[in-house]
């Protein structure tokens, strides 16, 4: 698929080669897992990389960032979790993978697209299903005194894994109608968790630069304290 292309063209070419349910309900799908992984992609900047970067926000401002940590941890696993709820419960719909099966006319995709959520649901996303049932939906009288544990963790290589199988499974249905993968990872977004680190990082060598003048007795005018970052850039070269 061409990347210049509007979100309403894309969902069109969709209605017309999937029809126009599949193609509707395949298309909000694949926003939500594109916007899934964009979410997993900045934790693991942020918080799975380097320890240098997890130093930067603690001397930034370690308790928002710990909060900010733990938030986007829940949100990632509750979004596998739902992702792979079932088609139905009770007389509500929900907006899942599992209602692909219903909307695909082609027996062959069908019993792929029935096979690949069998295993998603039972192996690849099945910790995050119980994380949110006992963990975050619920707390689990329990797991929260830490009389028992859950039997698998919420690890990196549980959710890598679980998100390989839903893009393997999404690039199934368009393979099959147009002969073509989507790029759900993708590189650094602009203005993502890098372009905040580099903020951040201004800031603390602001901060001491200043400090260093304050110890030293030299007066910082207004203009340095109102502009700060760009001295600093200026003076240090940077």
């Amino acid at each position: 698929m061409s990347s210049d292309r509007t979100s309403e063209e894309i969902v069109a070419n969709y209605r017309s080669i999937m029809g126009e349910e599949l193609g509707t309900v395949f298309h909000k799908l694949k926003n939500e897992i594109v916007f899934l992984h964009q979410q997993w992609n900045t934790y693991t900047d942020l918080y799975g990389t380097e320890d240098s970067r997890i130093d930067i926000l603690n001397r930034g401002a370690s308790s928002f960032f710990f909060i900010v940590q733990k938030g986007l941890f829940e949100n990632i696993i509750m979004s596998l979790a739902r992702l792979t709820d079932p088609p139905t419960i009770g007389k509500f719909k929900n907006f899942t993978l599992r209602a692909l099966p219903y909307l695909i006319r082609d027996e062959s995709l069908k019993k792929e697209i029935e096979l690949g959520l069998e295993m998603i649901v039972h192996k690849a996303v099945e910790f995050a299903r119980e994380w949110r049932s006992k963990v975050y939906a619920h707390r689990d009288y329990e797991i929260k005194l830490g009389r028992v544990t859950l039997e698998e963790n919420a690890s990196k290589q549980n959710i890598e894994f679980a998100l390989k199988a839903i893009r393997d499974l999404m690039d199934k249905v368009t393979l099959h109608y147009e002969n073509s993968r989507t790029v759900y990872q993708g590189d650094a977004y602009s203005g993502g968790s890098n372009a905040l680190l580099f903020v951040i990082q201004d800031g603390l060598n602001c901060r001491e630069y200043m400090r260093k003048k304050e110890y030293a007795g030299e007066e910082i005018d207004n203009l340095l304290k109102t502009n700060h970052i760009t001295h600093v850039r200026r003076e240090l070269d940077l």
